[in-house]
């Protein structure tokens, strides 16, 4: 930390760290922020000193020392019974034990902003407070109720007519349905993985993203190979087929392509599986033969590498 010269009073101090802060120099504005706490008579004085040495000492590493100075910060908000300050502190502390990867702390932090917003009527804030929640819960693997989190996440953007967040709620939402569907399937709780991959389905419709329908179609088909109903995985593999490649004659990026061709490629072999296990051989060779040319493709002529094969064979 530089030993620069204490200015005369609270704000000049402050207004000098969060210059300093604004640009990046944050040894330099802890410096600034350490000598206006030294200044603080009132408690949004110290208040402003512990939040902002906080969070520069969070962006810096110190997270222990961070952690001090925000729960110093949130002790002050409770006292004087300042939701707005005590929302703000709880989010400062989650995403602090978040960058300490320590989610199951963080969710109690983001639980009681949720709260705080709600007693404030801040939608913008209880929008943001479960878009976080949500995220970690599906860190924790706690799916179900980042599922719950990221609806509520959707209403309250829908609400707030925040059109970009509402893009990102429906992405979180997406991804934990999932991932709850893909643990319901390795459960051999079949059904139950049907009706979530079923949902993603309907949100990539909704959405138009053929891309996320593609995938959540190709879930849908596993979960009726692994359920052992060949036939009922046609049609949606045939509808994750038919995305995969309607997404590469699109113009996209080169990452797109890559995952709709690898969509394509996957597809296939999971219908030369099903063809197999119907006895409908010229059809299932077909299917076989177009992973493999999508192989040659690809590869060198050495390169021996297949699909990974998302169902057992039996």
């Amino acid at each position: 930390i530089p030993n620069v010269k204490p200015l005369p009073s609270f704000d000049d101090n402050l207004d000098r760290g969060i210059a300093a802060f604004q640009r990046k120099e944050y040894p330099t504005a802890v410096a600034y922020f350490r000598h206006a706490l030294k200044k603080a008579k009132q408690p949004d004085e110290y208040s402003d000193a512990y939040g902002n040495l906080g969070t520069v000492l969070m962006l810096l590493g110190d997270y222990e020392n961070a952690l001090i100075f925000h729960a110093r910060d949130l002790v002050i908000a409770e006292k004087n019974g300042d939701k707005i300050s005590a929302s703000e502190a709880h989010e400062n502390l989650a995403t602090v034990y978040t960058k300490m990867k320590n989610p199951s702390v963080a969710v109690r932090h983001y639980e009681k902003r949720v709260e705080l917003a709600k007693e404030t009527l801040d939608e913008k804030v209880l929008t943001n407070a479960y878009r976080k929640l949500g995220e970690c819960y599906f860190e924790l693997g706690s799916y179900l109720q980042a599922i719950e989190t990221h609806k509520k996440h959707l209403d309250s953007a829908r609400r707030n007519r925040n059109v970009n967040e509402e893009i990102i709620a429906l992405q979180r939402l997406v991804k934990a349905l999932e991932r709850q569907g893909t643990l319901c399937r390795a459960k051999k709780k079949f059904s139950k993985a049907l009706e979530y991959h079923t949902l993603v389905c309907d949100i990539a419709v909704e959405t138009s993203d053929p891309m996320t329908e593609g995938r959540g179609a190709f879930h849908v088909a596993l979960d009726y190979l692994s359920w052992g109903r060949h036939d009922s995985a046609l049609e949606p593999l045939s509808r994750a087929l038919l995305r995969a490649r309607e997404i590469q004659t699109q113009t996209g990026s080169v990452a797109t392509l890559i995952i709709a061709s690898q969509l394509e490629m996957e597809t296939l072999f999971q219908l030369g599986y099903s063809f197999l296990r119907q006895r409908e051989w010229e059809r299932s060779v077909k299917c076989y033969a177009g992973v493999l040319g999508m192989i040659a493709e690809d590869d060198p002529p050495s390169s021996s590498r297949a699909p990974q094969e998302a169902v057992a064979h039996s």
